[in-house]
């Protein structure tokens, strides 16, 4: 009799297959199970009482299921990989393709090409211009970093090569941009190197504009594409918009000029001619669409006739109620246009690829794949899954029960494979595994029944409000005293709960951190030790209310909307990081170095008048003398080095009088620098942040559907029937908690991905280039 390669000897939980003939009786096949499997889990063991696994395995030996080749199961797992990504995977014909193809997907890489992106960024941090960061390398040095992580990209490059179809690699977008990136690069270091010798040299290398792109179109994160991709089409879209509120503000400053401009008595806060030039009421009146310099402009007018106001109110009206909204009207259509079209892409891209997957696995004459497969591919995709969760799975899959599944529910293997089950077992209690009898005597019962109650919760939450009302009372006394309650609260939970269950809970974690820092606090204070960083820790308990918010139904569709939206928070703020990261460069080529910042160790304060270094940074600045800008002290808002520059653009990006930094800059320079700070604003303020709200009401809409509407998730609703049905199962697993996120993804999947799900099992297979996703720059 032939040994099944599903249990070869090497497998550590190898069962012998003379078990499975099926020519055993059945209470002798129990006895030689028990045996065999005596070194696994008594909850493994209690798995082969399951009739239905028996019988599964028993009919892979009986069939003597064939092995599947690891060419095949290295396939069928990038397939797999691939789908849950979104990405869609040409033919990859040989073994040496296949693990070609994985190396440049695998963790490693990932995490190499990360730590290459953060040098290659940091290098700002050590060129010229450099300020008063005093942390400026030789160029030979930061020069040859630079070279290397070049060399990494290019290296990146060609592994791209390897993977992708000669006749498409040159054709790619990322590609292209990658290649003309480095030979700009390339031209703009040897001019640099020529002019770095020149006396009074003040050129600085603008191609540190395109390191983002080289980020953005070789990181294997789609997310960042999509958001760029995002932006570029919401750019597209705004132009019109932006190109008729400009014209409107033409016209309005026409208006304003011939009714003001020959008005010799009408003056402006700075003494100057009130709107007497066209490009200065322009930008006056494109400030004011922001209110930043609001009601300051409309001031002169409206003490010369109050009348004058109307012009005011409508323009703001106009320009700003209306041509604003519109705005975010067509931002917030395009990013809906988008998502549909990115989730379809995904959608499509995955079914194609689990139907390549199916077609490798499939049995030909049945055209059905049955456990013997399934077991294969859940030993490739997740190694250390235990033989239970291998067989719950399959009985989830298993819709109709048959023993075998079809094409439409192997589509469903990526939600399966998500499915998160706790093994009882491995979460006992440590009390109860190491102190039994104490942990379960009557006084701890009680204890434990105590802690469970809610109104063991209702009590700490007022224990919250309490030492709220204390630290907003600086009443210090019972300090100690609820740390002590709230040690005991976190205790006390671990010793009901367990410590695994107890800390896979969030808000319990955040609890935790808050109830022994809280401790440490203490500790530091009795000894002497206050600081900010102590005091900040004590107050930190005052987010605990928080908790208490998350119970009122109201409430807790908004908090958890702030929680869904933190993995988009990395995409948006890569987004600003890359934006700033290039107007940074751009800024210190125009701007470093105008405005003078005293030495730091000369003693005084900015806004101490009679100080050494008030009168210091003054007298180095004498064309911002007498302007808003010196009066309001914002002599650090510069562009002197990457660091001031990222707080002068993030100022920038908060609106409230920018137009007072900006003036500063013209005042330094010239009215054209006014282009600067307007395409800034129109690209920070009006295309990204527009976005990201965009993205916000979109999670917050769909955050309300999941807390209102009622869906049949098939899948949950077949995994807990399973592990209601059977008792070998029930004893391992405890009941799932991802319901809500399941949930989630059948909402998205119905709103925008019902109509092609035909469509994309009947599209053949095609063999364009490997990895692609909707992604590509």
């Amino acid at each position: 009799m032939s040994t099944s390669p599903l249990h070869s000897p090497e497998n550590d939980t190898t069962v012998d297959n003379a078990a499975f003939t099926g020519e055993l009786p059945e209470k002798e096949v129990d006895v030689s199970l028990t045996s065999q499997i005596s070194h696994q889990t008594n909850s493994t063991s209690a798995l082969v009482q399951d009739q239905r696994y028996r019988e599964a395995i028993a009919e892979n030996d009986v069939t003597q299921a064939i092995k599947l080749p690891d060419e095949v199961l290295s396939l069928v797992q990038v397939l797999i990989t691939d789908a849950v990504h979104g990405r869609f995977t040409c033919n990859l014909e040989s073994k040496e393709s296949i693990d070609r193809y994985t190396r440049y997907y695998s963790n490693g890489q990932r995490w190499a090409l990360g730590f290459t992106f953060a040098v290659f960024l940091l290098l700002i941090l050590f060129e010229k211009p450099n300020g008063t960061l005093h942390t400026l390398q030789p160029f030979a040095l930061t020069f040859t970093v630079e070279m290397l992580c070049y060399v990494h990209f290019c290296y990146r490059l060609w592994e791209y090569r390897q993977i992708t179809p000669r006749d498409q690699f040159w054709k790619e977008g990322k590609v292209i941009v990658v290649v003309a990136s480095m030979i700009l690069t390339i031209a703009d270091t040897i001019i640099f190197i020529a002019l770095d010798q020149a006396p009074d040299n003040n050129y600085t290398r603008l191609s540190r504009v395109l390191r983002p792109l080289f980020v953005i179109n070789l990181s294997p994160s789609r997310l960042i594409r999509q958001g760029f991709r995002s932006v570029r089409r919401t750019m597209i879209q705004v132009v019109d918009v932006l190109a008729l509120l400009f014209i409107t503000i033409g016209v309005f400053t026409i208006l304003f000029v011939k009714l003001y401009g020959n008005r010799h008595d009408l003056i402006d806060a700075d003494n100057k001619r009130y709107m007497k030039r066209y490009d200065d009421t322009w930008w006056e009146l494109y400030v004011l669409i922001t209110t930043a310099n609001f009601p300051d402009i409309m001031m002169p007018a409206y003490d010369e006739n109050r009348l004058y106001c109307i012009l005011f109110i409508v323009f703001l009206i106009v320009g700003l109620y209306i041509f604003t909204s519109i705005l975010l009207a067509v931002v917030y259509q395009n990013y809906g246009k988008s998502m549909r079209s990115e989730i379809k892409e995904e959608l499509h891209n995955r079914r194609r690829n689990l139907t390549r997957a199916f077609e490798v696995l499939k049995d030909e004459n049945t055209e059905t794949m049955r456990f013997a497969q399934w077991e294969q591919v859940m030993k490739r995709m997740q190694p250390k899954a235990s033989r239970g969760r291998v067989w719950l799975l399959w009985l989830v899959m298993d819709q109709e029960e048959k023993g075998s599944i079809g094409l439409a529910e192997w589509m469903q293997v990526c939600d399966v494979l998500n499915i998160s089950v706790t093994a009882i077992s491995s979460k006992i209690n440590a009390f109860d595994r190491n102190i039994p009898s104490v942990y379960h005597s009557w006084a701890s019962e009680k204890f434990k029944e105590t802690v469970r109650h809610w109104g063991f919760s209702i009590f700490f939450d007022v224990v919250i409000v309490v030492t709220i009302i204390m630290i907003v009372a600086d009443e210090r006394a019972a300090d100690l005293a609820f740390v002590a309650l709230f040690v005991f609260e976190a205790l006390a939970k671990i010793y009901s709960y367990g410590t695994t269950n107890y800390f896979r809970e969030g808000w319990n974690r955040f609890d935790f951190i808050v109830a022994f820092g809280a401790v440490v606090a203490s500790i530091a204070s009795t000894a002497h030790k206050e600081g900010p960083y102590v005091e900040f820790i004590l107050v930190l308990r005052v987010f605990r209310l928080v908790r208490i918010m998350h119970t009122y139904k109201g409430f807790s569709v908004i908090i958890d909307t702030i929680v869904n939206i933190g993995p988009a928070i990395y995409t948006y703020g890569a987004m600003v990081i890359f934006v700033y990261y290039s107007y940074a460069v751009i800024g210190m080529s125009l701007f470093g170095g105008l405005i003078c910042e005293p030495n730091t160790k000369t003693p005084g304060m900015l806004f101490d008048r009679h100080s050494n270094y008030s009168l210091e940074i003054h007298q180095c600045n004498p064309k911002l003398e007498r302007s808003s800008f010196a009066a309001d002290g914002y002599y650090l808002n510069n562009f002197n080095d990457p660091c001031a520059s990222f707080v002068t653009l993030f100022e920038l990006t908060v609106v409230n009088q920018w137009h007072v930094i900006t003036e500063g800059f013209v005042l330094l320079t010239s009215r054209w620098a006014r282009l600067y700070f307007i395409s800034f604003h129109i690209l920070m303020v009006f295309i990204i942040l527009n976005i990201f709200l965009a993205f916000v009401i979109e999670a917050f809409v769909l955050q309300l559907e999941l807390e209102t509407l009622e869906f049949e998730d098939v899948l949950m609703d077949k995994l807990e029937k399973e592990l209601e049905r059977s008792p070998a199962l029930k004893d391992e697993y405890e009941r799932t908690a991802i319901k809500k996120k399941r949930k989630m993804y059948v909402l998205l999947a119905s709103l925008f991905g019902e109509e092609e799900d035909q469509a994309a099992l009947e599209v053949p297979l095609p063999s364009s280039r490997p990895g692609a996703d909707a992604s590509t720059a």
